[in-house]
């Protein structure tokens, strides 16, 4: 009867720890996304090196569009209906 108790105890206690510990990588592995590097700056994760280059790329891809109706404007080939 002792026996038994205690053994449940101790699996009880241990599939604790294993279900905490998943979540413990877990955390771990996202804050390793933001390790600081030795300057101090933070180090950004590949997700938002991704999200700032995608953001960089509309953004020149507006310049371009913009420009090129202004100088069709200026060359009167149109550009926006007035």
């Amino acid at each position: 009867m002792n026996d038994n108790f205690a053994g449940r105890l101790l699996r009880s206690k241990i599939s604790r720890l294993v279900y905490n510990s998943q979540f413990i990588t877990r955390a771990s592995r996202k804050i390793s996304h933001y390790n600081t590097s030795d300057n101090g700056k933070k180090r950004l994760s590949v997700k938002s090196k991704k999200r700032s280059a995608a953001k960089q790329a509309g953004s020149l891809m507006h310049a371009k569009i913009t420009r090129g109706r202004k100088e069709k404007k200026e060359r009167g080939e149109g550009g926006e209906a007035p």
